[in-house]
């Protein structure tokens, strides 16, 4: 077969793995989309609603008091608080199917094709396909990653374009491998700044580790070569950082991350700091108790149960149980095999994921999406120790393909049946408030809708989260927790429908017109 032939069928391959990804996220939530629960996904939601507007961020609201939420800044600037890549996803799903959901199909499409291609700098094709697919099928990926509005396919895909591109490098130069690894770095720094700055220093290092014999002026030349083709578009993502930060909170430098945490953040994002006095003390009177008890209880009981020794090594053993539920626990293990091989050449890429592990467990909490720069890495040890193992036990050709089917037909059926879960899951709080979103304006009228909350609520189930345009949307959640503030947002809004919605002990809501007393 020619070279363009050879070509063109590998492309067309990486984008069957691709679209299998794409359909599986689909299948996951085609009869029952995922409704956002937690304060992560209604805040990536803002950014992607916020784009939509053709806005880097929002004004602040007049009366600001009512509309402050977790993860989100109202002051100075109404913004999320996280980086615009996944939000930008969302966005443009929500541009071309007119729903953010479809910006999780497409992660997971973009990621099951970089993992694919990534695997391909130290597989034969043939067995990058066959990472590709494991990632494609895996039903504990899919049940975190395309029920949620938090997922870390993008971040994935990003991390993925990295290490293809540092696999491909360490053996010879071409630019377009170049460019993948600079389009990857921006990609991380605009999704997971922390995690992706840790994941491409690493990523450099098992680079000079495999140049280690090259002599410096080799080193020099070829990091030279490397560093003038990813400039532009690492480039181009701190420009567009630069922005974001300008318009969300003032200043070039200070991320809207950093601004949250100045103004809420209670506890430190290491166990190894000190409390933090946050800048609300100075307004408490402002902020309303649910996100007092948020910051002052949840928060805060996380780093105290984890900064002292025990409490360290429980972390550590929560980061790899959460790993391990993430990929699954068969897979895990035959990367474990894999690694404790005599004189096994996987031993630095497990190093990097023990590194970002050991790193991560310094953190009060911590979710897959957070793992997601590793995610490369772990399927290609997967994959690695799946040969190893097939080759050891299959006695011939036939055995050994057969043991391939045998675990991709096993992937398919646990994929069957979490699909059938996925889209039977029951109704939940988050359920009802979508219908309430979507529902009172059907007949064209807007809606103000005050949420009072039972001093037993659970923080975690947060229903006052609003779109980028508080003036224009057909359905305003804010907070009534004072009377002064009450009659400030109905002079406000005082053109629309005013609801109450009350939550009592058990955390069951009860929606009834505005009492006339409030007016």
């Amino acid at each position: 077969m020619k070279v363009g032939n050879r070509r063109l069928v590998w492309w067309a391959c990486l984008t069957a793995v691709g679209l299998l990804a794409m359909l599986v996220s689909v299948g996951m939530s085609w009869r029952q989309p995922p409704a956002p629960s937690l304060h992560d996904e209604f805040s990536n939601l803002l950014v992607a609603d916020t784009l939509r507007h053709a806005r880097l961020a929002n004004p602040p609201p007049e009366i600001w008091q009512p509309f402050q939420s977790f993860h989100v800044l109202v002051n100075p600037s109404y913004a999320s608080k996280y980086p615009l890549g996944p939000g930008a996803l969302l966005a443009l799903g929500w541009w071309l199917w007119g729903s953010p959901v479809a910006g999780i199909w497409l992660g997971a499409g973009l990621c099951a094709t970089a993992v694919t291609w990534a695997a391909a700098g130290c597989f034969p094709r043939r067995w990058a396909l066959f990472a590709g697919v494991l990632l494609a099928l895996n039903p504990s990926v899919h049940h975190q990653w395309s029920l949620s509005y938090m997922n870390g396919w993008l971040t994935a895909a990003c991390s993925a374009l990295v290490a293809g591109g540092v696999l491909r490098l360490r053996k010879r130069f071409r630019w377009l491998d170049a460019v993948a690894l600079g389009v990857g770095i921006g990609g991380l720094a605009l999704t997971r700044p922390f995690e992706g700055l840790l994941f491409t220093v690493s990523s450099f290092g098992l680079l000079m580790y495999w140049w280690r014999h090259q002599s410096w002026g080799d080193k020099v030349r070829r990091a030279f070569h490397i560093v003038l083709y990813t400039g532009a578009p690492v480039a181009a993502s701190l420009t567009l950082i630069v922005f974001h930060n300008l318009a969300t909170t003032g200043q070039a430098t200070r991320m809207p991350y950093q601004l949250h945490e100045t103004l809420y953040g209670v506890a430190p994002l290491s166990i190894f700091q000190s409390e933090r006095v946050p800048e609300m003390t100075q307004w408490s009177a402002d902020v309303p108790p649910t996100v007092l008890a948020f910051h002052y209880g949840w928060s805060l009981d996380s780093y105290h149960q984890r900064n002292h020794l025990k409490g360290w090594c429980a972390a550590i053993a929560e980061r790899l149980h959460v790993v391990s539920q993430f990929w699954g626990w068969s897979f895990c293990m035959v990367c474990i095999m894999m690694i404790v091989r005599w004189r096994s050449p996987y031993r630095p890429l497990a190093a990097t994921v023990g590194l970002a592990l050991l790193i991560g467990s310094f953190v009060p909490w911590y979710f897959s999406h957070y793992f997601a720069p590793s995610l490369v890495w772990l399927v290609i040890l997967t994959t690695a120790g799946a040969y190893w193992l097939m080759k050891r036990l299959a006695s011939d050709r036939f055995a050994f393909r057969l043991a391939i089917c045998v675990i991709l037909i096993m992937q398919a059926i646990f994929l069957s049946a979490e699909l059938a879960i996925a889209n039977s899951r029951p109704r939940s709080w988050a359920d009802q408030r979508q219908e309430l979103v979507e529902q009172l304006p059907r007949d064209g009228s807007r809606h103000l809708i005050l949420v009072r909350y039972h001093s037993q609520h659970n923080v975690h189930d947060e229903w006052v989260y609003n779109g980028a345009d508080l003036d224009n949307a057909p359905v305003v959640w804010a907070r009534s927790w004072r009377p002064d503030l009450d009659a400030e947002l109905l002079n406000r809004y005082r053109d629309r429908h005013v609801w109450l919605l009350e939550l009592d002990e058990r955390d069951q809501a009860t929606l009834s017109p505005v009492p006339s007393g409030m007016n």
